[in-house]
């Protein structure tokens, strides 16, 4: 599945919506791509790391900052980039050039569903009460429906199909 203009997906959401699954899911469906799980750039920190909720901003802005300057990088080898992360409509401006084709999806799922998917997880891995608090968080944002996408009851496929084929994603151009 490749279209002429290559694409940054933003996936994003708390803990246990599918972001993982999903964004790994929809790379697979490009000849080129790439799958940038961003905890795992978050977890290069090691001198002075805190808790991606704990910082002051300074990890983060840096943070966003490398994915901007990756993202560059990989579009312009024409690759179809998938990040998966918790962002916010405000971060976005700060990871991708104007020029750049956009799709923001924030997964969210029920929070019986998020607490369930959080402790299948390998036990290193569980967030606890962070999943909820997180999953909160996103309501509290009051961020554009249209950008929402519930997994409740979706399977994998078909929200990987519903984010590739629905342009309500589609972030206008930014200036």
């Amino acid at each position: 599945m490749d279209f002429e203009e290559k694409i940054v997906y933003v996936i994003s959401g708390s803990c246990g919506v599918g972001k993982s699954t999903i964004s790994r899911k929809i790379a697979e469906k490009y000849s080129l791509s790439v799958h940038l799980n961003v905890d795992y750039i978050y977890e290069m920190y090691v001198g002075g790391y805190v808790s991606p909720w704990k910082d002051d901003g300074s990890r983060l802005k840096l943070l966003l900052k490398n994915i901007k300057d990756m993202i560059k990088n990989y579009i312009d080898s024409n690759y179809t980039v998938v990040i998966d992360y918790v962002l916010f409509p405000e971060d976005l401006n700060n990871i991708v050039y104007k020029d750049i084709k956009l799709k923001y999806v924030v997964l969210t799922a029920s929070e019986e569903t998020v607490i369930r998917r959080d402790l299948s997880r390998p036990a290193d891995e569980i967030m606890g009460n962070r999943a909820v608090e997180l999953l909160n968080e996103f309501k509290e944002k009051d961020i554009d429906k249209r950008f929402i996408l519930d997994t409740t009851n979706l399977s994998v496929d078909d929200a990987v199909d519903i984010i590739l084929k629905d342009s309500r994603f589609l972030l206008q151009k930014r200036k």
